[in-house]
């Protein structure tokens, strides 16, 4: 994750802007955490299914809140990177870096489809032609994660048109979006062009 994002931040391509990256306990004890801004995410360079993530809000220099509402202190974020460096949330638990990152703020137009959580697409692209592509979609059962390991909805979405077809939750077709009555299928997505010809 940290690679990819200065591989984007190096060639302007759209992107949470790069807070700070730890390697060492000593420069987690060195760092300046009233450098911080309101908001941020901390997360493991090298995790999967959503582990050893941690969004923060309201952050003054020494404290703040997690998504939960539960405080988040400095104690807390030095525990959550020493853990991230011995491995903690990492494939087959070997050492890994830890990072901070700017926080997305959701589209608008997502609001009405979830309830706690940002949405996110992906891309697939081939030879630089987008070839597939899908939306994960936060729900009641995945925490406000849009991880599909936790219980995001994932949902398909046409290449050419930009509207959602079938969704999946845990391996198993759904219709709507769970806690909603909307249906999964027929949802167009905001700036698809924009988005193409950024993949």
């Amino acid at each position: 994750k940290l690679k990819t994002k200065q591989l984007l931040l190096e060639h302007e391509v759209p992107t949470t802007g790069l807070v700070a990256s730890f390697t060492s306990l000593a420069e987690v004890r060195r760092f300046a955490w009233d450098s911080l801004p309101p908001t941020f995410v901390l997360k493991p360079a090298h995790g999967y299914g959503g582990r050893g993530i941690l969004a923060v809000g309201e952050w003054n220099g020494c404290k703040g809140v997690d998504t939960k509402g539960h405080k988040v202190t400095i104690d807390r974020l030095e525990s959550e990177i020493f853990g991230t460096l011995d491995g903690a949330y990492s494939l087959n638990n070997l050492p890994d870096d830890a990072f901070i990152e700017e926080r997305v703020v959701e589209h608008s137009f997502f609001r009405k489809y979830v309830g706690k959580g940002i949405p996110d697409l992906r891309v697939i692209v081939c030879n630089k032609i987008p070839v597939m592509a899908m939306l994960r979609m936060p729900t009641i059962y995945s925490d406000g994660k849009a991880n599909l390991h936790l219980g995001a909805l994932g949902v398909g979405v046409d290449i050419r048109t930009g509207i959602t077809t079938y969704g999946v939750i845990n391996n198993h077709l759904v219709y709507t979006i769970p806690g909603k009555k909307t249906k999964v299928r027929g949802i167009k997505i905001p700036q698809w062009d924009t988005i193409l010809k950024i993949a």
